[in-house]
């Protein structure tokens, strides 16, 4: 049920009626939230379900270790709704005492905070029986898999999902090797093939016939993981360079070799009758002797305009262009922008650059010796989401709209 968005306030232990639907706890249709003191009240009691299997002797200790997950639970599901009115949801209580199970059975820090992630991941997709039976199933298994295997499904899973959103190589490379030495936190990753059979037998892997499939080395998929980070640029002093100057010193643009001239503040519009002399190129980051435009292509969609800062003696101005200035620079950007992929000398030296990094050279390594082919499931999806947001909390959460999620 949506809430409706009208402002209420209510005090401590007081009724909040709104629309004529009266908050009633037990009954979910109705719901139009709890308080912070009613949802730790709901996980007392399906704590009170959950530990009547356990002896008086293990009571003691699983109820710290419950309590220790309600207080990182509590905050992060703020965040995600304040009214927190899914804690009256049947289905969410019942997900909420599987986490409270595998809390007592940890204990771990870890583990508690997984938990806590998976249990908003599954407040986030409440109604969604396909995504909820992915962590529903996580949230059972996470006190059975030991550091190094979170870690290898988890590099696993962010190197075929996360892509820098940015064109420069070397700010992608930093972020991506940011994100690896999270995620990796100084603990070797798992090699051979028991870790990925664990990972098989509690249905967070699924392993590939033998002999039918195996992975592509990174060198070979690379390049299009990082397409963005691959224009093919354009060669300095040759025939297409020269071409694509005289256009712009047409429109009026000018590199910052040449000088400005005309500048008359009396005409009317001084955007056709100056010439602009600002940086156009840049230099290609993988490429010697070669430019960039240093605008992407996606500055100039339809809509957008952009303004070139202009020192003119003690003035800086932010002269905007005009149409025509505007389609030249977007030409250049359109041609230096160009996809790469297929220069085999650009992406030759994006390996290089790769390996500059040491997380991922390393992880480089580990994936081209991966033992045998295997997919990743959606239970797997969910334990290796939540492990990396505990380490990397600004990663995406695991179901975005795209399938390549970007940073």
């Amino acid at each position: 049920m949506e809430i409706n968005k009208s402002e209420q306030t209510a005090g401590n232990n007081s009724m909040q009626v709104q629309a004529g639907t009266v908050n009633n706890y037990y009954n979910t249709t109705n719901i139009v939230g709890i308080d912070e003191e009613r949802a730790r009240n709901i996980c007392k009691e399906e704590y009170a379900i959950a530990k009547a299997n356990w002896t008086q002797e293990a009571q003691g200790i699983a109820q710290e270790r419950v309590i220790a997950l309600e207080d990182k639970l509590i905050p992060k599901m703020k965040q995600h709704d304040e009214t927190l009115k899914i804690f009256g949801d049947p289905a969410f209580q019942f997900v909420l005492r599987k986490a409270q199970v595998s809390a007592a059975a940890s204990g771990e820090e870890r583990d508690l905070d997984m938990l806590s992630e998976l249990i908003v991941h599954r407040a986030e997709q409440n109604g969604n029986r396909e995504r909820t039976l992915g962590i529903a199933k996580a949230i059972e298994i996470i006190d059975q898999i030991p550091e190094s295997s979170l870690i290898g499904l988890s590099i696993f899973y962010a190197i075929s999902t996360y892509v820098p959103e940015t064109h420069d190589v070397h700010q992608g490379l930093r972020v991506l090797d940011n994100l690896y030495k999270s995620i990796l936190n100084d603990v070797e990753l798992p090699v051979g093939e028991q870790w990925i059979e664990n990972l098989d037998v509690l249905s967070a892997v699924r392993i590939g016939s033998s002999g039918i499939q195996s992975f592509k080395k990174m060198e070979e998929f690379l390049p299009n993981s990082l397409a963005e980070c691959l224009p093919i640029g354009i060669e300095r002093n040759s025939k297409e360079y020269n071409e694509i100057l005289l256009e712009l010193d047409t429109a009026g643009l000018n590199d910052p070799e040449e000088i400005i001239a005309d500048y008359n503040e009396k005409i009317e519009d001084n955007r056709k009758k100056m010439r602009i002399v600002a940086p156009l190129f840049k230099e290609h980051p993988l490429r010697e002797g070669f430019l960039i435009c240093t605008y992407p292509p996606e500055a100039f969609t339809e809509g957008n305009s952009i303004s070139i800062k202009v020192n003119l003696g003690a003035q800086k101005l932010d002269i905007p262009l005009n149409r025509e200035q505007f389609l030249a620079f977007k030409h250049l950007s359109e041609i230096t922008y160009k996809d790469g992929r297929n220069v085999e000398s650009l992406t030759s030296k994006l390996i290089k650059e790769w390996d500059n990094y040491a997380n991922l050279k390393n992880v480089r390594i580990w994936w081209n010796q991966l033992p045998m082919f295997f997919t990743i499931t959606p239970i797997g999806v969910a334990i290796a989401n939540a492990y990396i947001r505990t380490k990397y909390p600004t990663i995406p959460s695991m179901y975005c709209p795209d399938k390549s999620q970007r940073r």
